[in-house]
This record gives structure tokens, C-alpha cells and sequence, in this order.
């Protein structure tokens, strides 16, 4: 749908409430509104037929009308809800079948030229804005919540998107904001790094999650794999360098002999302490995707299970907020300027 124009403004790049209404703004030029024939108008809520360049625009006479201060309301039938929006009408020639709109303020103030937000924006070949995905996206990794959750919380605001749809968001954007934030942190990690695995059931397959977390908690990488042995450890420590660019000072685990045996291979001049109570961490940071398997009632393959901890590792490391030793306006401080970055990172994604 091309934008609509009112007084050269692009409506469809200023707020995304125009962006969804499909067909119900058509192109308006200065002096005319749609295929309206020239007849008089009476005022009042008229609705213009033909292609229904304005529905439910109050439109008043020359004599009602006193110049750019006279303000009006204007509202925009949108599916089933009414939304006020405040207009300036400049100049208003019902008997000759034109009006001239000038949208000074709509929904707080717009601005004519606005800079390209994450409201505004959309991904190619998508029809709902960047900030709509990026939201449901953040819901779905952020709180331990199903993609039916998802879909009803959205419904309650009124976006009408099934289940289906947030999981190919979460699926294919997920990936698309953890790497952005991956490399956002990388090599800004503590030089501690705890190692450990948990048993992950798959359709009664027994695998195994090898998981690395730093000092400060935050995680460094997953990876599922069928075997707990050398190997697998060695697979997860090559991943860790290669991701991290950098070699700890210290790594702990616990007394599973096949890190040491990798470690001896890989890296043999870092520190290595193993002892089960050293390594709660670790232990610790299973905890999250436990709960998460239990919402999922078990994760459907090692395909699924991989790409999930992937993207919910990374983005559970950008809203990690420590709240010792932190007073309530420094932590929606920081709360803040976390979300900023998550915005950011969407509307990077969507350029």
C-alpha cells in the first residue's frame, strides 16, 4: 500500500496506526479528497464512498472555519475501535468539493519530517511494524510465557496475530537479535568461565546441554550434543574461543574428567579448578531453560532445543539486571537504557 500524502506529509511513515489501516487511506492531494463529487456539505460525520479516502471525517463549512488556529477532532474508524486524533483544519471548501487537512498534532504531537523509530518501520515482506515483532519477540524470550500467551496478550491489545505467526517471528528475528547483541558483547565478558551440562530428554532420547556462563552470570554459549565425553567438551571449548575471541583466566566445572582431559588438549595454560560446590554458577543457569522446557511440555528435537537456548541466552545476558547495591532510580535507570538498546537493535535489523 503506497503512503498517503496530506499537504506533502506521508502519512504511512508517521505512525503506524495508518500503516494498518489497508485501504482506508487512499492518496490525498492538496485540494481534493478521493472521487468526492463537488456538492455541499453539512457537516457533521460524513463518509466519503468511492475508494474511502477518509472515513468518519468530520468536515465543516467555510463558516465554521477561522484559519490554521481553528482545531477539530478527528476520528479514524479503525476495525471496531474509534481512535481521537487532533487535527488543525487549515482551510476547509465543502461547496467546491475540496479540503485542505494539516495534521499538526496526532496521538501527542508529529513531527512532519520524522526520523525513521522502530514504530515506523517495517521488515520486508511483513505486514505488522518492527516494534509489533520486536514486542512479541521480547515476550516470548524475556518471560516464561507459550506462544498461545503471546498471542493472547497481543489480542488484548488489540493485534490480531495467531500463535503460528509469533513462533515464525520468534524463530527468524530471535536469530537476527541475538546476533546483534552477540556482537554488541562480545569480548566484554568476566575472565571466569564456569562449565557444565544438564540432561535434556528428547523424545526419549537422553541429550545432553553443555552450557558455559561467566563470573557475573551471564551466558557465553549452549550446545546440545548426544555424548558426554572428551569430545563434546572439546567441541564446546572450541566454540567458546571461537565466539569470545579471548581465553579465560580460569575455568571451573565440576568433577567430570573429560574437561580436564580437553582442557589439557585445548588450553593448556588456563586454570583449571574442579570441585562440584565451585561450580553453582553454572548449576544456577540451568534452572531458567528448566522452566521453559516445562512450559513447552519438552522441546520437540535437538534442532529446536539448540535454537532456542541460542537466542534466550543472548537475550536473557541483555535484560540481566543486578539489583544489589542498587537504588529503585538506578535500576529503571538502567532499565531503561536496556530497552532503548533493544529498540535499537530492531531498528537496525529492519534498515
Amino acid at each position: 500500500m503506497a503512503p498517503s500524502v496530506v499537504n506533502g506529509t506521508f502519512l504511512g511513515c508517521a505512525h503506524p496506526v495508518f500503516d494498518l489501516c489497508e485501504g482506508l487511506f487512499d492518496r490525498v492531494e492538496v485540494g481534493t479528497v478521493g472521487r468526492q463529487e463537488p456538492e455541499p456539505c453539512s457537516g457533521g460525520f460524513d463518509q466519503l464512498t468511492n475508494d474511502g479516502c477518509l472515513v468518519g471525517a468530520e468536515i465543516v463549512q467555510n463558516d465554521d472555519v477561522t484559519g490554521s488556529e481553528n482545531r477539530q477532532e478527528l476520528l479514524l474508524d479503525i476495525g471496531a475501535e474509534a481512535l481521537a486524533v487532533d487535527r488543525t483544519i487549515e482551510d476547509a471548501r465543502c461547496g467546491e468539493g475540496s479540503v485542505v487537512l494539516t495534521f499538526a498534532s496526532v496521538f501527542g504531537g508529529m513531527n512532519p519530517n520524522p526520523t525513521p523509530d522502530v514504530t515506523t518501520l517495517r521488515y520486508k515482506r511483513h505486514r505488522f511494524p518492527a516494534e509489533i515483532i520486536a514486542h512479541a519477540v521480547w515476550l516470548y524470550f524475556r518471560f516464561p510465557l507459550s506462544l498461545r500467551h503471546v498471542e493472547d496478550l497481543l489480542a488484548e491489545r488489540g493485534i490480531e496475530v495467531s500463535f503460528q505467526t509469533v513462533a515464525e517471528w520468534a524463530g527468524k528475528f530471535g536469530q537476527h537479535y541475538a546476533r546483534s547483541i552477540r556482537r554488541r558483547s562480545r569480548g566484554s565478558f568476566a575472565d571466569k568461565w564456569h562449565l557444565d551440562e544438564m540432561v535434556v530428554a528428547i523424545k526419549g532420547k537422553k541429550y545432553w546441554l553443555w552450557r558455559a556462563v561467566d563470573a557475573d552470570g551471564y551466558v557465553l554459549d549452549a550446545l546440545i550434543q548426544s555424548r558426554r565425553n572428551k569430545k563434546a567438551a572439546l567441541r564446546l571449548m572450541r566454540k567458546l574461543l571461537k565466539g569470545q575471541c579471548v581465553t579465560p583466566r580460569v575455568m571451573i566445572t565440576d568433577k567430570l574428567r573429560s574437561y580436564d582431559a580437553a582442557k589439557r588438549k585445548i588450553m593448556p595454560g588456563v586454570e583449571h579448578r574442579s570441585h562440584k560446590g565451585l561450580n553453582n554458577r553454572a548449576e544456577n543457569s540451568h534452572l531458567v531453560v528448566r522452566r521453559r522446557e516445562r512450559g513447552m511440555i519438552r522441546f520437540k528435537s535437538a534442532g529446536q532445543c539448540q535454537r532456542f537456548v541460542s537466542v534466550h541466552g543472548r537475550i536473557a545476558n541483555l535484560f540481566r539486571l543486578h539489583r544489589d547495591r542498587k537504588s529503585a532510580a538506578e535500576h529503571r535507570e538502567l532499565r531503561n537504557a536496556t530497552m532503548n538498546t533493544w529498540r535499537e537493535i530492531a531498528l537496525a535489523t529492519a534498515a
